[in-house]
């Protein structure tokens, strides 16, 4: 082949045709020349193919050199041809003239015969250089993208979503996995961007959204619309493959005239939610309802729903309520206890953008409680009991399942005097209570964890589960303007609870939400999934980390921008089955969207 007869030339220097320059260098320093650049030549292939079968790939400067001498390579081999060219033409001229004036015609013969081999071995000569031309620009471009791979994604700055990597075609840059596009613009497929929670009513707005998944793939989404009227909306569907759901139209579960504040759902069966919210901004009372799927036996209408009775369970009430999913169709119901004694004026305790905490407006509450509440096949409510889980005044109340029937409470409450030294007082805005429902009832550890007792303003928050004895804390601590994530143990026999990891920051600024999921164990080893929103740049994030039971830390947290279209003012988010995550938003313009996706191992 040309390539192995170029080797070979490498190894010939008789093979090298000296003329004369035009230059005036002599034969034997052209001769001396070749020999060197040929040997340079021979050498630059020797270090490409030992640099293909060593570890580390050729250095930047051992590419630059090798590129410099076959450079000059070519040049000599053009200049060569060039000087060449001109030798031909005076030798032919030379040889035309002496055969023009030949006296003796054999002489004149010989002279043409002369003339045409001295023709034929110019041309020969003439495509050595054109072989060694081309060899130099074959193995100039071969270096060429040899330096774009060591030196290229050093220079290469790519777009979001994208990573520089090493290609046949030297240094490019390359949507990172789950994205699509350009390296200078990636974004999620379109199944897994934002889509519209409801088809075509772009004028519905949507404020206090939360959202519980059960039976498997069913969504269930309630919220209260954002109008003068109020009332609360519950949107169900089923997760479908890829990025996409598929939601019934919205069903108002208040009555004509009456309000939804903080509405939150929970997953009771496949095919069974309970709804608790207040009708009242500040000083409302409690409400309960059940909704059952597909109850109407008709194929194909398994989102339909078929309502029970609205049951009032409880009055004075200004925050967030909480339900956590019991055995048997039973829940729990986590509120504020309120004292009879009322006041005129509430105080402000946190401000996040617009959002404020309203800690005593106009009823002042005094403790938590739990009521138990048993559903009914045909959506009826049994109440059976009401516990106490704390004496001191609770809000922003949240709470994760750590098994079937255990949980923890994570909850803003008052400060209260320490007892060993009664001039100081513990604050209690990280607080954490575990539950239990034992023989049909709920009992509530003594004592409760507080995770900053030296630090008030802490605002929103998130707790999620990481397995049976271990749950994670994330808040936002108003106060140092961080997002911070704590990691926290419960001795089963005893129930206390132990920090096994304490002020993880995983932002720095400010964020209007702070959610966490728990992620399934036979999906994933265990990990911790936040999300929060970065005020400073308007991009959501989901940040996941790993979590080491034999090192009891986290580690190789990442943070991953889930939404950098629309700012999320409010979002609610749970786990689908095999790697997937569905959140619900709103935008700054109130609209109502979701998303779906999915995370997988590395």
């Amino acid at each position: 082949s040309q390539s192995h007869h170029l080797i070979r030339l490498c190894f010939s220097p008789s093979n090298v045709v000296p003329m004369p320059s035009r230059r005036r260098k002599s034969g034997a320093w052209r001769f001396s020349t070749a020999l060197f650049l040929l040997s340079a030549s021979c050498a630059a292939g020797a270090q490409l193919r030992a640099g293909s079968r060593r570890a580390d790939p050729p250095t930047e400067d051992e590419v630059g050199y090798l590129l410099d001498i076959l450079k000059k390579f070519r040049s000599f081999a053009e200049e060569s041809k060039v000087d060449l060219s001109e030798y031909e033409e005076a030798k032919k001229t030379q040889i035309q003239a002496a055969a023009a004036t030949a006296q003796h015609e054999g002489a004149k013969q010989a002279l043409l015969e002369a003339s045409k081999d001295h023709e034929a071995n110019m041309l020969a000569a003439g495509g050595i250089y054109d072989a060694m031309i081309n060899f130099s620009e074959h193995v100039e471009t071969l270096l060429e993208k040899t330096a774009s791979q060591v030196s290229g994604c050093e220079k290469k700055e790519c777009g979001r979503h994208a990573t520089c990597s090493l290609t046949s075609k030297g240094a490019e840059c390359v949507c990172d996995e789950g994205y699509v596009g350009h390296g200078l613009d990636c974004h999620a497929p379109y199944d897994f961007r934002p889509h519209p929670l409801v088809v075509g009513s772009k004028n519905l707005k949507a404020v206090d959204l939360h959202l519980t998944i059960f039976g498997n793939d069913r969504i269930a989404i309630v919220f209260r619309e954002d109008s003068e009227s109020s009332p609360g909306s519950l949107i169900v569907g089923r997760a479908k493959a890829g990025g996409l759901a598929a939601f019934a139209p919205p069903e108002r579960f208040t009555a004509d005239g009456e309000m939804a504040f903080a509405p939150v759902v929970e997953g009771l069966s496949a095919d069974r939610a309970a709804i608790a919210w207040r009708n009242k901004w500040q000083n409302g009372d409690g409400f309960l309802r059940v909704a059952t799927f597909g109850g109407t036996g008709i194929r194909g209408a398994d989102t339909a729903i078929t309502w029970g009775e609205t049951v009032k369970f409880c009055q004075r009430q200004s925050h967030q309520m909480a339900l956590v999913g019991l055995p048997e169709g039973r829940f729990a119901v986590l509120f504020a206890s309120p004292s009879e004694e009322e006041t005129t004026s509430g105080q402000v305790l946190g401000t996040v953008g617009l959002k404020s905490l309203i800690a005593t407006a106009p009823t002042t509450p005094v403790g938590g409680q739990a009521l138990i509440a048993t559903s009914a096949g045909d959506g009826s409510l049994t109440l059976s009991g009401t516990f106490r889980f704390t004496d001191t005044p609770v809000c922003r109340l949240e709470v994760a399942k750590l098994s079937p029937t255990s949980f923890v409470i994570a909850a803003r409450s008052s400060p209260v005097q320490d007892k060993e030294n009664k001039a100081r007082d513990i604050h209690q805005e990280a607080m954490a209570i575990l539950g239990d429902f034992v023989d049909e009832e709920l009992a509530f550890a003594p004592t409760v964890l507080n995770l900053e007792p030296n630090e008030g303003e802490i605002w929103a928050r998130g707790v999620s589960r990481i397995d049976n004895q271990t749950f994670a804390y994330a808040y936002q601590d108003g106060g140092k303007s961080e997002i911070k994530q704590a990691i926290v143990h419960v001795h089963t026999p005893t129930k206390a609870m132990k920090v096994l990891s304490r002020d993880q920051v995983l932002r720095r600024g400010l964020s209007s939400y702070v959610n966490m999921i728990s992620m399934p164990e036979l999906t994933f080893s265990p990990h911790t999934m936040a999300m929060f929103e970065d005020t400073a740049s308007n991009v959501s994030f989901v940040e996941i980390c790993s979590w080491s039971t034999t090192g009891s830390s986290l580690q190789d947290c990442e943070a991953f921008p889930w939404l950098n279209e629309a700012p999320a003012t409010q979002i609610a988010a749970g786990a689908l089955p095999g790697g997937r995550f569905v959140v619900g938003f709103t935008a700054r313009s109130g609209q109502p969207f979701y998303t779906i996706f999915s995370v997988a191992r590395k």
